[in-house]
């Protein structure tokens, strides 16, 4: 620190600035390190109480960030300021307490280096969204345009699952043959310019892909029971609706 005190101490011409900006950079690299390899070398302890919390949060409400929409599970190894942390679907996001809870992306948007999870291991608060009251669903998500937060309702409903072993194995779900079937709607025709159905990489609306199936298409999937359907690596949605043909 003592350099960077003492470039600073210097005229701020251009190149003073610029030697300045480096060598900040280098601290952050060389904190960025030290954390790394402090993770690697302190075991996470996992979260207390495990059969006793929500397995799942289910979230839905987000206006500005949209990917938080959905259901993040439950991480049994893991903790952040001795409180239970929980993932979305790839990992990408991130749930966790510190006064309250917040979500947050694994990897900093303007930096993909900055691994986001470790700041908050390590004393950080970060999040792009932010409980204000949990009595009725108050939080604030952050504008990137304007860099303001923004009030938004917010629902987050906790799912619990009996952690003993099931007496029967469940049932595992049968491929079948469906139909996108365009009968919901008023006389059976959908809006214009709605050519079918997208796919999706997960069971999100926000995991949305750009390929879609025509209507009246027959195709084979498996019905898990929560309104998607999985075919291949990719899900349909089921409520405008892939009805079974059989």
């Amino acid at each position: 620190m003592a350099k960077l005190r003492k470039i600073q101490s210097e005229p701020a011409d251009e190149n003073t600035l610029t030697e300045i900006e480096a060598v900040k950079e280098q601290y952050a690299e060389k904190l960025r390190r030290a954390k790394e390899l402090l993770s690697r070398a302190v075991l996470m302890e996992p979260p207390k109480d495990v059969d006793e919390l929500p397995q799942e949060l289910h979230v839905q409400g987000f206006l500005l960030h949209p990917e938080f929409n959905q259901v993040f599970t439950l991480d049994p190894l893991a903790s952040v300021n001795d409180k239970p942390v929980y993932w979305s679907y790839d990992r990408r996001i991130f749930m966790y307490r510190s006064d309250n809870w917040q979500i947050c992306p694994k990897k900093d948007p303007e930096d993909v280096q900055v691994d986001l999870f470790e700041e908050a291991r390590w004393g950080g608060r970060p999040g792009l969204a932010m409980e204000v009251k949990c009595d009725d669903g108050l939080w604030i998500e952050h504008d990137k345009d304007t860099g303001e937060w923004q009030k938004v309702a917010v629902q987050c409903k906790g799912v619990f699952q009996d952690m003993r072993a099931p007496m029967t194995p469940p049932e595992k779900p049968q491929v079948m043959e469906y139909v996108v079937d365009s009968g919901e709607f008023p006389n059976g025709e959908p809006p214009r310019n709605m050519d079918g159905v997208n796919f999706f990489r997960s069971k999100s609306l926000a995991a949305m892909e750009k390929r879609t199936i025509a209507w009246g298409t027959r195709i084979q999937g498996m019905d898990e029971g929560d309104d998607w359907l999985q075919v291949g690596d990719s899900y349909l949605p089921m409520r405008c609706r892939g009805r079974q043909s059989a």
